[in-house]
């Protein structure tokens, strides 16, 4: 995760396998964020050709999502 070209510090939290899918939370306590943030996610890109790959994220109590189907690795969130 990034916001303003600026790495940002997560920490895994947990994970949940379901059916085909996996769950995987993670948290920053960044104080960091501005008014929009950059995620990367190609978990997985490289071995399955119809990877999709969902990205919930709350900020201030308010939750954002965006999807990426594989080739795309990188979601832009506006908050």
């Amino acid at each position: 995760m990034s916001t303003s070209n600026t790495l940002i510090n997560y920490k895994v939290i947990g994970y949940e396998p379901e059916g085909e899918a996996i769950w995987i939370y993670i948290e920053s306590n960044s104080t960091q964020l501005t008014n929009q943030i950059t995620f990367e996610n190609s978990l997985l890109n490289d071995f399955i050709k119809e990877q999709t790959n969902i990205i919930h994220f709350e900020k201030d109590g308010k939750k954002y999502s965006g999807k990426l189907n594989n080739p795309d690795k990188t979601l832009h969130l506006k908050f």
